[in-house]
């Protein structure tokens, strides 16, 4: 007697919300020490690479932030509603491009990776080898290859001079 099973496999779906969280962690990515924030509480456009910026890495399209400024709240509500879009673009990429791997099958960690990046520069400008690396979880290629990792040293370094009064 042979059995054959005809149950289908369903793919694990891992769907990716925009946390408080994450939004946290993504502000203090874009601008961590809070460029452009005056006393008055409010954003005012800074000089990056890309342009110039306002808030949380968004870019100052409107020339009334020069003037008026913009809010923590109103910089927030522009970085979720950034993120929203992306999200939607990304999800939209690998349907497209990576039809194998939808982007809510993919882990938590790549899911993460990709957005915070697609965010940055868009999900059409990031490499097929940095999709490549972050689908497969190939950590080593990506830390290697594609992520700047900046160590930040304490004291006493000997730049500062403080080993010499040791």
């Amino acid at each position: 007697m042979v059995l054959i099973s005809c149950a289908t496999i369903t793919p694990v779906t891992n769907e990716f919300n925009i946390s408080d969280e994450y939004v946290e962690y993504i502000k203090t990515t874009v601008n961590p020490y809070e460029w452009g924030l005056r006393d008055n509480g409010r954003f005012y456009p800074y000089s990056r690479p890309g342009g110039r910026m306002i808030g949380y890495g968004q870019s100052a399209f409107d020339k009334k932030y020069y003037s008026q400024g913009m809010s923590k709240e109103e910089a927030e509500n522009n970085l979720r509603n950034g993120l929203e879009k992306t999200l939607t673009d990304l999800r939209q990429y690998l349907i497209t491009h990576y039809p194998e791997h939808p982007f809510d099958q993919l882990s938590s960690k790549s899911q993460e990776i990709l957005l915070d990046h697609a965010y940055s520069t868009g999900p059409e400008n990031l490499s097929d080898e940095f999709y490549s690396a972050v689908i497969k979880q190939d950590w080593d290629k990506l830390f290697n290859e594609f992520l700047y990792i900046c160590l930040l040293y304490t004291s006493p370094s000997p730049r500062d001079g403080l080993l010499s009064r040791m």
